[in-house]
């Protein structure tokens, strides 16, 4: 009886083991594929007015633990530092209670909800207020 429950002991161990490296992501919620830091090539507003945005002057780094900072050397964009959190919802109908389709959104603090999608292989990040007469940014993800 002494070999069965060493080899019952022995399996359990080894399912626990497997069982905890398959949740280390759960320690870090944000385990986003925005992680890192963008560079800011462009906004357009309206699909007609657009600002370009030569390379160093505006940086956004995404963090692990929900932050992002936004780093700029031109006074027309400020540095700060913004909560982020991305979910899977309907842009306009929080809920899709009407009947929406939902997507991935970007929300700033809470309360900036912005369509958000990656693009050519994660090497572009696009965000953006468009669908509400507001602007959609364009970046480049620095290696």
């Amino acid at each position: 009886m002494k070999p069965i429950h060493i080899l019952i002991f022995l399996l359990s161990f080894v399912i626990l083991s497997c069982s905890e490296d398959n949740n280390s992501n759960d320690d870090n919620p944000h385990s986003d594929p925005i992680i890192g830091e963008w560079q800011l090539n462009r906004r357009i507003v309206w699909s007609s007015l657009e600002e370009t945005y030569n390379p160093g002057d505006v940086t956004y780094k995404f963090n692990t633990d929900g932050t992002f900072n936004i780093i700029s050397i031109i006074p027309e964009v400020d540095s700060e530092t913004l909560e982020y959190e991305i979910i899977t919802d309907c842009i306009r109908d929080p809920g899709c209670l009407f009947g929406g389709s939902p997507s991935e959104i970007l929300i700033f603090n809470n309360n900036s909800r912005n369509h958000f999608s990656l693009l050519n292989e994660d090497t572009e990040l696009f965000f953006g207020q468009g669908y509400n007469d507001g602007w959609n940014y364009y970046l480049e993800r620095i290696p």
